[in-house]
């Protein structure tokens, strides 16, 4: 019994001193517990655009960039729904001639710069050090989000990858691919001087290569414009880079010569991989022409002319992958090399139905020419077009007139010679093309600058993001002016007439996060808006053979 008293006394008196010792904790101190230390995570760890949070903030802050929209066509309420609104900054609304300035703001950040202040577009990537060329987006379904893909031609070239993580943590830049337009001695070999590291040897254009029946346009393997190895490669799961163009036809006709090389190695711009599996490209030519002779028919005068075409690679999903091992090798194939080694495996595969294609695989034939300079393109949202952006001489004046034409994208036109007064008929002419739009009249600060041109990207209703130097022209699917953005890196001054702070873009891309990339040669901006990126269907692309 009297065990059992103490027990239950024992008990009794620990439950006491708990309590009496035990303090309260209100919802409030609870509240701030949790509020103040993750506040603080944020401040640290999260770019900022506030002053005396950026002090603290251990991850580079995102520079606010002014900018002033100008409604052409349409009304406000158009436009509104490509752009997201916020209160941040003011700029103004331009409708017609009247100026309407209103609290409202289109937040557009400085990604990357080359330098802490504002780069002016005079800027030469030899003095900064990049020459941003291009840029994808790949969406990733084992991450759950995508990320931006930019594509540096400086020197030997790298491949950076954007991202925001799941959270609030910001993963920013990241190394993709290094020596992406330039690692072998393949170009050393005709000059002792050559480094992979001097000049522009580096990537040039990007896109993806997509399979038949894939859950999104922007899911798949990623092809490369390899400046310095002056051939497209395809990056396999292993790391190896395929090689899928070593090889183009001259644009230059029997009476001329390619001046900067003697061979037909390609020099590739931009990439692009259509809804029904073709991979077309650009290339650009210099052609030693005759302007004049004597009487016996002897040349007495050249001159250099730039020829640009679109070349197309058909059925890019049925060239085979080379491992791993063999990547490094092939750097030194001439494309002989790489079709016999293609043979040689199909032969050990006991297939000998693809060995009769083998050659055909890796003919790229032109697909479009005329232009003097080509510079981007894009497929419209009724798939059976084309919008090709460029620039072509204006015989009167001399001056350049820079337009965006439209094409019906036909591959049974394509022809295998695209050369001077020798094209073929059915080698489609772009000066003959249907101007889509002339954006001349936004190219009058850079109208004798060849290395400037038109970049295009579309959103999911058609509408064309088209840049010019300073600014972005938002146009409809049937070519009419909706409104321009004009854009440039000093925030204190949202007028263009400030060329000194001039943006003038090389590439433009609609992520799957809500934001709108524009690069430069040296810098990258992102601004968020309404607008999601064309998805092109996948259900149209040739199948892989079996």
């Amino acid at each position: 019994m009297g065990g059992d008293d103490h027990d239950h006394f024992d008990t009794r008196t620990s439950e006491g001193t708990r309590s009496a010792n035990t303090r309260k904790i209100s919802p409030t101190q609870i509240w701030l517990t949790i509020f103040v230390p993750a506040l603080l995570y944020y401040s640290l760890l999260s770019p900022t655009t506030t002053s005396f949070l950026s002090l603290l903030n251990v991850l580079p802050s995102y520079t606010p960039i002014a900018t002033t929209i100008r409604i052409r066509d349409g009304t406000p309420d158009e436009v509104y729904k490509l752009i997201h609104e916020t209160h941040k900054y003011g700029f103004e609304y331009v409708i017609g001639d009247e100026i309407e300035t209103i609290d409202k703001s289109v937040e557009r950040e400085l990604l990357e710069s080359e330098s802490e202040s504002s780069i002016s577009s005079n800027t030469s990537a030899s003095e900064t050090g990049t020459s941003f060329f291009d840029m994808t987006w790949v969406e990733d379904t084992e991450l759950g989000r995508g990320y931006l893909l930019l594509s540096d031609s400086s020197a030997a070239g790298k491949v950076w990858r954007y991202e925001t993580g799941g959270g609030i943590i910001p993963i920013g830049k990241s190394l993709y691919l290094d020596q992406s337009g330039c690692r072998s001695l393949k170009a050393a070999s005709s000059s002792t001087s050559f480094s992979c590291n001097n000049g522009r040897n580096g990537s040039r254009g990007m896109t993806l290569q997509i399979l038949k029946d894939e859950s999104r346009f922007d899911i798949g393997s990623l092809i490369v414009a390899e400046g310095g190895e002056h051939r497209i490669v395809r990056l396999e799961v292993d790391g190896a880079r395929s090689p899928l163009v070593l090889d183009v036809p001259s644009l230059c006709d029997e009476t001329s010569k390619r001046l900067e090389m003697d061979d037909n190695s390609s020099s590739a711009g931009k990439l692009m991989y259509s809804p029904f599996g073709d991979l077309l490209f650009t290339e650009t030519m210099e052609c030693s022409v005759n302007v004049d002779s004597n009487a016996d028919g002897e040349t007495t005068a050249r001159t250099s002319e730039i020829r640009t075409g679109v070349y197309r690679l058909k059925e890019v999903v049925n060239i085979p992958p080379i491992p791993f091992q063999k990547s490094r090798e092939a750097h030194e194939w001439e494309m002989g090399q790489l079709i016999n080694y293609h043979d040689r495996e199909m032969k050990n595969n006991n297939n000998s139905e693809h060995i009769t294609q083998m050659s055909d695989m890796f003919t790229a034939n032109v697909a479009f020419s005329g232009l003097r300079h080509i510079s981007d393109m894009a497929v419209m949202k009724e798939l059976t077009s084309m919008l090709i952006a460029g620039s072509f001489m204006n015989k009167d004046d001399g001056s350049y007139k820079f337009v965006i034409v439209k094409v019906v994208d036909d591959p049974d036109k394509d022809s295998d010679s695209g050369g001077g007064s020798d094209r073929e008929s059915d080698n489609k002419d772009l000066q003959d093309a249907p101007v889509f739009f002339d954006m001349t009249d936004f190219f009058k600060s850079h109208n004798n600058n060849n290395e400037v041109g038109i970049a295009l990207t579309l959103d999911a209703n058609g509408n064309i993001f088209a840049t010019y130097p300073g600014g972005i022209a938002i146009l409809d699917s049937e070519g009419d002016l909706l409104a321009t953005v004009e854009l440039n890196l000093d925030a204190s001054s949202s007028s263009s007439s400030h060329t000194d702070h001039l943006v003038v873009p090389t590439a433009i891309v609609i992520g799957n996060d809500g934001y709108l990339y524009v690069s430069t040669t040296t810098t990258l901006l992102r601004w968020r808006i309404k607008s999601k990126p064309l998805d092109y269907p996948t259900n149209l692309i040739v199948p892989k053979r079996k």
